[in-house]
């Protein structure tokens, strides 16, 4: 992986839970119930002032039980800007560019996969595994269904998936009216 370690279980927890980064980045460790093995939100920490509850997956939570007792004061992900460590990193892994120059305080401009899309893929994901719509928005905090679905893209590869489906058990009805016949 090319991002340093500091920031792998931050990514790990956006791309799985499609929490926004700037919410993510407030939380602390006293927010996380271990019993529970999920991460309780306040509503002044969300863009949307509605408090919930994020679980965690196994990778995550394994990864936040590898931190000593003694460092697990304060924020959950303690550090300040990480977009410089994030271009740098996508640049190295072929997933964007960056053309020098004097923008954004003479780093540049950058083209390629951003932060945001850690949300967008925790949105698709879970749509693909089946999670249904309304457990989907719980998750990642979309309030309204229609931002959720402008999250959740469809791909070609979505709509041949949809008609093998449909082939497949037109297969099933057509082969039982032959035995009829």
């Amino acid at each position: 992986m090319e991002l340093p370690e500091r920031l792998h279980t931050f990514i790990l927890f956006l791309y799985s839970t499609g929490c926004r980064t700037g919410e993510a980045k407030k939380l602390h460790w006293s927010q996380i119930d271990w019993t529970e093995r999920v991460v309780r939100v306040a509503a002044e920490q969300t863009k949307n002032k509605k408090a919930r509850t994020i679980p965690l997956s196994d990778e995550v939570l394994m990864l936040l039980e590898e931190t000593p007792q003694a460092k697990r004061i304060g924020l959950l992900f303690p550090f300040g800007c990480f977009r410089k460590a994030w271009i740098s990193a996508c640049v190295r892994a072929g997933l964007g560019t960056r053309t020098p120059g004097k923008q954004n305080g003479g780093y540049g401009v950058y083209t390629g996969i951003i932060p945001h899309d850690l949300r967008r893929s925790a949105v698709r994901n879970m749509c693909k595994a089946g999670v249904g719509e309304v457990v989907a928005m719980s998750v990642s905090g979309h309030r309204t269904a229609e931002v959720f679905r402008r999250y959740n893209i469809t791909s070609t590869e979505d709509q041949h998936d949809a008609i093998r489906r449909v082939g497949s058990s037109l297969g099933q009805v057509l082969s039982k009216l032959k035995v009829k016949k």
